[in-house]
């Protein structure tokens, strides 16, 4: 993992793991890149990314991206983690 999300309290780190894997269970042609202050998801190797787990200002956010917009949701328990689940496969769809 980042260097980023490797300081998170292990909360948070928790939180992390689970929205990762749970990315990576939509699709078995998803890619996921760490960069050192993110980690960007998308399918197969056309690289068109259709989401990103980030850190704002100390919150986990996931921000799916779409071709008319972008939508940021904030991580803090197992509910936001279906939240944002539910986003990723939409923006799945338009990759």
């Amino acid at each position: 993992m980042s260097v980023v999300f490797d300081r998170l309290p292990e909360e948070k780190k928790k939180l992390v793991s689970q929205i990762r894997a749970a990315i990576m269970e939509l699709d078995k042609d998803i890619l996921e890149q760490v960069r050192p202050h993110r980690i960007v998801y998308s399918k197969g190797f056309a690289m068109r990314d259709f989401a990103e787990l980030v850190l704002e200002r100390g919150k986990v956010v996931l921000r799916t991206l779409s071709r008319n917009y972008t939508k940021t949701i904030e991580i803090r328990s197992a509910e936001d983690i279906e939240k944002a689940l539910q986003e990723a496969k939409s923006a799945l769809l338009f990759v």
